[in-house]
C-alpha cells in the first residue's frame, strides 16, 4: 500500500494506492508507475482527479459516507 507521503515505493510492488488528500500533481504518472496496482482508495468523497486516469480492471474507491462520529446511542439516535 502506498498512501502518498514520502518516496514512492518501488512500483512492482503496490497493489492498493490511497493517495493524499489533496491530489499529487501527476496522477496519471503515479498511476503508470505502479503495474501491479489493483485499488485506488481516495479519501474524501471525490474522485474525479483520478477517474480518467484509472486502468482497466483497477478499483476506483471513495470515501462517501465515512465520518469522525462515533455510534449513535439509543433508538431514536439522540
Amino acid at each position: 500500500m502506498f498512501d502518498g507521503s514520502g518516496p514512492m515505493p518501488d512500483g512492482e510492488e503496490v497493489e492498493v494506492w490511497v493517495p493524499p488528500l489533496i491530489p499529487v500533481a501527476d496522477v496519471a504518472g503515479v498511476i503508470g508507475r505502479l503495474p501491479k496496482l489493483r485499488l485506488v482508495q481516495a479519501v474524501s468523497a471525490g474522485v474525479e482527479p483520478y477517474r480518467g486516469h484509472i486502468p482497466d480492471g483497477v478499483v476506483l474507491c471513495n470515501a462517501r459516507g465515512c465520518t469522525t462520529r462515533g455510534p449513535r446511542s439509543g433508538p431514536s439516535g439522540r
